[in-house]
């Protein structure tokens, strides 16, 4: 790694985009990494989770999860993610009141709908519900298009949020550095919670 050893921010950040590239067990090794060096640093715990989630340990998921939402309980989607998790636990009361808190809090990020979907289908056999959880994802999905945008003369053509001269690698960056929502909104006032949101699906 060509930055500090020790910065956390940059294992999380490398973690995030080998859960990208679907190497997990390598995001697993930078996440811990992440954890070592800085213990109070909630997206090492997302990335942690996620890694974990992916590999099969929704159990050792949670406990990660948990702890991102005690530090930011106003992510939807790390809502959706423990449903998932505790859906795969067959805790099917509370992963509905993950789905329904997800929900609560941005009833347009589709990817709650479709893990709802994911689970009612597979995990406890309702049809009729992953029917409407992907009725509402691609409802949902036409509705966000517009919210990252490419044009040739707007930063270089750099996918950017609604046209402005903000591109998402920034928000990206902020997000990894470890700013919440509140913070990125508070220095782009002009931002909306749902462009976030949209970003963290990306």
């Amino acid at each position: 790694m060509e930055l500090n050893p020790e910065n956390a921010a940059a294992y999380a950040q490398r973690s995030n985009n080998r859960l990208m590239q679907k190497d997990f067990q390598g995001a697993l090794a930078d996440a811990e990494q992440a954890v070592r060096f800085d213990p109070n640093f909630g997206l090492s715990y997302l990335v942690r989770g996620n890694a974990r989630l992916l590999l099969g340990n929704p159990q050792g998921a949670i406990p990660d999860i948990d702890r991102v939402i005690q530090q930011s309980p106003k992510f939807a989607h790390v809502y959706a993610t423990r449903g998932l998790a505790r859906a795969l636990l067959r805790d099917k009361q509370g992963a509905n009141a993950d789905f329904d808190k997800a929900i609560q809090l941005d009833p347009n990020w589709f990817t709650t709908y479709q893990f709802r979907g994911v689970s009612r289908q597979l995990i406890w056999g309702d049809k009729e519900g992953q029917k409407i959880g992907s009725m509402k994802k691609e409802k949902i999905a036409m509705q966000n298009l517009t919210r990252i945008t490419r044009n040739p003369e707007v930063m270089g053509g750099k996918p950017c949020i609604r046209g402005m001269r903000i591109t998402v690698g920034t928000i990206v960056g902020l997000m990894a550095s470890g700013h919440t929502n509140s913070d990125i909104l508070a220095a782009y006032p002009y931002l909306e919670e749902a462009d976030i949101q949209r970003i963290s699906i990306q």
